[in-house]
This record gives C-alpha cells, structure tokens and sequence, in this order.
C-alpha cells in the first residue's frame, strides 16, 4: 500500500488476509451480512479516486495472481465491480428460476404423495385458462417423464408466471389441509412474487420481503433440498428494492420479448444456399 516516507508516497508491501467462502454454504445463507455488501463498494469507490491510479494499477496485477490460484473461487474485489452498478435479474432469477423449482416441488407432492388430485387433472384445468392479458402466456401441459425425472418445470417466464399466479385457482379446492407445509411454501413464494412485481415499493416491503425470502429458502431446504444460485441470488433483492425501486421497471422481460424473432430469423433461413 502507499505510505508517505521521508516526505515521498512509496509502495510499501502489506500483509492481507482472504476469507474464502464454498459456494455451496454462501447459497445457504439467507440473509446478507450487515454492512459487509457496503464496506467493499465503498472499499472499490475509494480505488477510483485519481491520487490511488497507480496503486490501482499494482493492485490490479496482485489479484490477478492471486486469482490464478483461486480460479474456482469467488474474488470478492472482482464480484462486486459487477454488481455495483448491475440490477435484478428478475425474469431469470426468480420467473424461469426459483419459481419453476418450487412449482415443480409442490406439483408433484400433491400428485404422487398426497395424491390430492391427478397430473391429467391439472393439464385440463391449464388448458381450460383463457388468458387475455398481455404479458402472460397460456402454460403448456405438464408431461408425466418431466415429472417425475426433473426438478424444475419446462416453461417459459411469462409461462411459469402464469402457472404460478393461478396455480391456487387450478388446484386449490383440492388442497385438503391447508395449514400443510407445502402450501405455505406456496403462499410465501406467491407474497413473494407480488412484492416483486408490484409497481410502487415502500421501505418495509424490502424488510418484509427479507423475511419472507429467509422464510421461504428455509422451508425449501427442509421439504425439497438443496438450493440453486439462483435462489441464493433473491437474499440481494430486499437491498437491490431500495437502491433501484420496482423491477418491473426495468427487468428483461420486454427485451427478451424479441428473442423469437430473431431466432426465427437465424434458425430457419429460407434461401436453399449455403
């Protein structure tokens, strides 16, 4: 680091210490440390003012060696000059993430375990949706083998938003005991999904949407199993609320809109040349 010696700034070098973290304890903490997100913004705000350039410089070429050895592993100064300025992945996060997984889970405790109603009894009732609203798709059938063999539901964003959000409405009659677990799995992951796309956000949805998410993660782990990254990705949500307000302002779900049609475009040419 740089310290001033006989009226000159020199290098002088520093004994620094890491803390590294397997992946797969940091998916099971639910809630963000206090304070620690912060301190390292902070930390990297400071690097960019003009008297620590060259130190930068030197810097730089310190945590490349140190992650070359660490190529596995997260590096903390290099995540988070990501994330600093990044919003939420919503679309990818939680619609085609966390909401497939938990659907996927609960439809099929209901089927095969509890056996409240059959799976040729939910695809009737999704082909019996009529959805007239832009921006939600009519849900595709469920097959028996994706079921059975997968973890997470083959849909769509708009899809799995839709299958979620009606899912009570399909199903719900045939819920017997609605004090069971799973069901209120379901109900927190749908207060969930309202808060995040609600249009307007207030300081204590992002407190009450960080024990939900704590609430919810925990109930995952102990009726389904492990967590994905994209779980662990929603415990930076309730922060991300405040900073940069609703997601539905701003997520990737308009842009992405357009992948088909260019899909389209690149998969399916019709001329008969090359």
């Amino acid at each position: 680091m740089e310290k001033l010696v006989d009226n000159e700034m020199r290098f002088v070098p520093e004994k620094c210490h890491a803390a590294v973290i397997p992946l797969r304890k940091s998916f099971k903490m639910f809630l963000e440390l206090p304070g620690i997100f912060y301190k390292i913004v902070n930390y990297v705000d400071s690097l960019k003012k003009e008297r620590y350039v060259v130190s930068n410089i030197m810097q730089a070429k310190t945590w490349l060696d140190k992650y070359a050895d660490k190529y596995r592993d997260i590096v903390l100064p290099f995540y988070f000059l990501f994330l600093e300025n990044s919003g939420m992945g919503l679309m990818h996060d939680f619609l085609e993430g966390t909401l497939a997984y938990v659907m996927h889970a609960i439809t099929k405790f209901y089927i095969f375990k509890k056996k409240y109603f059959t799976l040729m009894y939910l695809n009737s009732k999704v082909a019996e949706l009529k959805i007239d609203c832009s921006g939600f798709n009519k849900p595709p059938q469920i097959s028996l083998q994706r079921l059975q063999e997968n973890c997470v539901l083959k849909m769509s964003a708009s899809e799995s938003l839709t299958f979620t959000y009606l899912y009570s409405v399909m199903v719900g009659d045939k819920i017997l005991d609605k004090d069971d677990e799973h069901w209120l799995m379901y109900r927190k992951l749908r207060k969930i999904l309202n808060i995040l796309m609600s249009p307007r956000i207030i300081e204590s949805d992002a407190t009450y949407l960080e024990k939900l998410i704590d609430k919810h993660h925990k109930l995952y782990i102990k009726l389904v199993g492990t967590l994905t990254a994209k779980f662990h990705n929603l415990v930076h949500y309730p922060r991300l609320l405040l900073k940069y307000g609703p997601p539905v302002n701003y997520w990737e779900m308009r842009n992405e809109a357009n992948n088909k049609r260019v899909k389209a475009h690149t998969t399916a040419p019709s001329g008969s040349v090359n």
